[in-house]
Parts: C-alpha cells; sequence; structure tokens
C-alpha cells in the first residue's frame, strides 16, 4: 500500500469536498450557532451553558457570545433552574425549534440526494468508513 500517495489523496479530496463541493446549507447547521442550537434540539431543547461548552469545545467566553447572539436573535433563552435558583438553564423558544426543524429539514434533503447518487452499495461503505474512522480517532 503506497501510504504517502493515500494520504495525500485524500487530504485533496477532503479538502476539495469541504472547500466546493459541500454547499453552505448543508455547511451551516454543522458549525457554531447552528450546531449549538441542533444540540439543544436533540435534548429537548434544554441544557446548560457548561454542557453546551464542553460539546461545542470552545471557551466559556465563546459559548456566552454564542447564547447572547442566539438569544438576541429569539431563538433561545437564559432563565434559572427549576430546581436549582442558582443555576441557569438554557431553552430553544418556539422560533429557535421551528428555525432549528428546518435547518435539519435542508440539510437531510442534501444528504439523501447524495447517497441516491451514490447508490445504497457505496452509501453503506461509506457510512461503514466514516465509523471506522470516528473508531480510530476516538481511540487516538
Amino acid at each position: 500500500m503506497e501510504l504517502q500517495r493515500l494520504t495525500e489523496e485524500l487530504l485533496q479530496t477532503v479538502t476539495s469536498l469541504n472547500r466546493s463541493c459541500i454547499p453552505q446549507s448543508v455547511q451551516e447547521p454543522l458549525k457554531g450557532e447552528n450546531f449549538l442550537l441542533d444540540y439543544l434540539s436533540a435534548q429537548n431543547g434544554c441544557s446548560t451553558p457548561g454542557a453546551l461548552r464542553e460539546v461545542l469545545g470552545v471557551s466559556a467566553p465563546r459559548t456566552a457570545a454564542m447564547l447572547r447572539a442566539l438569544e438576541e436573535k429569539g431563538m433561545l433563552r437564559r432563565c434559572a433552574d427549576d430546581c436549582d435558583r442558582r443555576r441557569v438553564v438554557v431553552q430553544l423558544t418556539e422560533f429557535g425549534r421551528t428555525s432549528t426543524e428546518q435547518m435539519r429539514i435542508t440539510l437531510h434533503a442534501h444528504v439523501r440526494c447524495v447517497l441516491e447518487q451514490l447508490g445504497e452499495q457505496d452509501s453503506r461503505e461509506l457510512i461503514r468508513l466514516l465509523g471506522r474512522i470516528t473508531e480510530i480517532e476516538a481511540g487516538t
């Protein structure tokens, strides 16, 4: 196996895929504020700033800035926890829920289109390989 050549090919392909092939409508839900909204949605619309910071892998000030920006857009609200009034809880608003759901619908439609063009066998192989890469990376 020509590991050096394969390394270069993989890096070139991933770079090309990231730069030109993936439309903004697909990239946006996977990063920053949209990723935060999607995570909140998956957590039944509720989490803590600390948990969000850990999931996002960013600093506390960056998390606070993202929460402030999303709050100003009407996507979420911060309030005291019902059980412990000293603890802050972040909740999606109805506007945040509908926006996140629309974003998810757009993302799924695009991915479905790509998978249809790949075909079932190649799609399964792609998913298997990406899962394997995730396992390897988790072990390092």
